[in-house]
């Protein structure tokens, strides 16, 4: 889908200060402005009901964000460890023709030829629709009673990624059934040497970083020649 859509861009920093963030940070910020997209960003989780884990806030920050912009026919999710590495390409050419809700492609937990049973989706980088249903399906993602399902599940051993697989999960019950689009190997969320995943190229929209230390996430920066001050991927592509 090529018409410009009203977007905004939502993640959250919860290591305030560290430099991968104030990379990532800059980066969201100069690619919202070179598409005319909004941003919001949050820091402050006190005004959330404390979650153990940092994960737990994503639904309750996405939740604010679409209540702060209701006026937005997207919204996409991306985590701060994850980088825009072509500010030229928007994100309307990730959207289907129909009438997709939230779009999302595979984790890389299974490695590259695991099924997408194996693998889940990953949540570091979502896009959802504005709408009735999606609205209400991360409403459910937020409350309380879903954060405790997932705390026992996971204590239970039956859950691993904490909000991806609470997202899994739900998209298989009742009227979330079919909710999610998988939008796998577009270029929409690409990683580099992650759980023996390695697909991202020069030109793909979003390198998420997942996967990799502090220190481990910057050097792959460096390495594909990525620019610090402008966002840019220089002319050295793969590490």
């Amino acid at each position: 889908m090529d018409e410009k859509k009203k977007i905004c861009v939502v993640s959250m920093e919860n290591h305030t200060g560290h430099l991968l963030y104030i990379v990532a940070h800059a980066n969201h910020v100069e690619y919202c402005r070179r598409n005319g997209y909004e941003y919001y960003e949050a820091n402050d989780f006190s005004k959330y009901p404390e979650r153990d884990h940092a994960h737990w806030y994503k639904f309750p920050v996405i939740h604010d964000a679409m209540q702060s912009h209701p006026d937005m026919d997207y919204y996409l999710w991306i985590d701060m460890d994850a980088v825009f590495t072509n500010m030229d390409e928007r994100l309307e050419q990730f959207i289907p023709d129909g009438d997709a809700q939230i779009l999302m492609s595979n984790d890389c937990k299974g490695g590259r030829h695991g099924s997408l049973a194996d693998r889940g989706y990953c949540s570091g980088v979502v896009m959802l629709r504005n709408t009735e249903l999606v609205r209400s399906f991360i409403e459910e993602l937020s409350s309380e009673l879903m954060y405790n399902l997932g705390q026992r599940c996971e204590k239970a051993g039956i859950i691993h990624y904490r909000d991806q697989d609470m997202i899994t999960f739900l998209a298989q019950v009742g009227c979330y059934k079919g909710i999610i689009t998988d939008i796998s190997g577009k270029g929409f969320q690409s990683y580099i040497n992650n759980m023996g995943v390695d697909q991202w190229d020069k030109g793909d929209c979003i390198l998420h970083l997942c996967g990799h230390g502090f220190g481990g996430k910057l050097d792959i920066l460096k390495k594909i020649g990525y620019d610090l001050s402008t966002g840019e991927v220089g002319l050295n592509g793969r590490p």
